[in-house]
């Protein structure tokens, strides 16, 4: 007999949440669990990985952020539904989910955090520490997210840490080449090759990451930044990029299907996160052998180790990140070194099956009760 799980999350668009609920729900034994997501919002790209692997989808059709019809239709879906074992992700999808599956009556109830706004909203406060009473397990994917969960005097019974993961790099023998990337995007001569991935939003410092290109450009030729990803910000991110007069250095390609490929392209990975749970990007780019230069927050401190897999700086410092930079791109057998050992930490510290079999303990925990 399987036991029936269901998955809410805002939506299956291209973003590290979705991307981790896919990664999770596709890995789940066929025979042990069987798998349903429900999105709040439209469905996205990633649904149709989920619908390869058999996973039914319920688009809820919510149209702002307070939506009681959205949440009725919600309700309704999980009392029809009946799942052993309820699982949300992040705030939205918790506050939808959490309430509906308590409202149906659902015994076990997981949410799971990904990301926690250091400086939440009052509201936002109120109504986590609300549904936290009668929440079975909170699981934080981060040392910072864990403490932060902490915060909300949640009993120790309550709180798990299970940390984010990637599934293993598997180089990508066709698709793209260096050539044809550079050809692409009208880049002539001997270049270099900085890469950037996320969404474009305030909280990833992409603005002092131009910066630091700006000052790589007056100290050396050839240094260019791939921006892949979409976001709120893309249109101040483009003018601030041409009134720096860096349209010939910094490319923004949008939402790429092919980022395992273009990691292997490039010569060194950067973040400029200012706050957020563990960097999805971050570890994608080291589990493709990538140096990292990143920003020193509490979360990229879980995943670079300074002068062993990459470097870190302060929020802001472009002029140390720049410096950073130069240095693995001057010296080739340093950024082997860099980018073989952030190669092993992912596999050592953030392996996708010990996620996975981390998952499995607390549901068979749990629905075992």
């Amino acid at each position: 007999m399987t036991n029936r799980l269901l998955h809410i999350t805002a939506s299956l668009e291209r973003c590290s949440t979705a991307r981790s609920l896919v990664d999770l729900v596709t890995a789940l034994p066929r025979d042990e669990f069987e798998v349903q997501v429900a999105t709040l919002d439209a469905t996205g790209p990633l649904a149709a990985e989920l619908a390869d692997a058999g996973v039914a989808i319920h688009s809820i059709g919510r149209r702002r952020a307070l939506d009681p019809v959205a949440y009725a239709n919600l309700r309704q879906l999980v009392s029809q539904l009946r799942p052993a074992l309820v699982q949300t992700w992040n705030f939205a999808a918790g506050a939808y989910g959490r309430a509906a599956a308590q409202a149906a009556g659902i015994e076990n109830l997981v949410g799971t955090q990904r990301h926690v706004e250091p400086r939440q909203r009052w509201m936002q406060r109120l109504v986590e520490r609300r549904l936290d009473r009668r929440t079975t397990r909170v699981v934080a994917t981060s040392d910072l997210i864990y403490e932060l969960c902490r915060q909300r005097n949640l009993a120790t019974s309550q709180l798990t840490k299970i940390p984010a993961a990637v599934p293993p790099h598997v180089d990508q023998a066709a698709g793209i080449s260096r050539e044809q990337l550079l050809a692409e995007l009208k880049i002539e001569g001997e270049a270099r090759l900085m890469i950037f991935v996320g969404r474009l939003e305030l909280r990833k410092g992409l603005r002092d990451v131009l910066w630091t290109i700006e000052l790589l450009k007056t100290a050396r030729d050839g240094v260019h930044l791939l921006v892949v990803g979409d976001g709120p910000l893309r249109e101040t991110l483009v003018r601030y990029r041409d009134l720096y007069l860096l349209r010939d250095r910094v490319h923004f390609l949008g939402p790429r299907e092919d980022v395992s490929r273009l990691l292997e392209l490039c010569d060194v990975a950067v973040s400029g996160n200012v706050y957020g749970g563990l960097s999805r990007a971050v570890l994608e780019a080291m589990a493709a052998g990538l140096p990292v230069v990143a920003t020193d927050t509490s979360a990229h401190r879980e995943l670079v180790l300074p002068e062993q897999t990459g470097y870190l700086t302060a929020v802001g410092d472009t002029m140390l990140m720049a410096r950073y930079v130069s240095k693995i791109l001057d010296d080739a057998p340093l950024a082997e070194r860099l980018g073989a050992a952030a190669r092993r930490r992912v596999a050592e510290c953030f392996s996708h099956e010990r996620m996975v079999a981390s998952w499995l303990d607390l549901y068979r925990e749990l629905l075992s009760g």
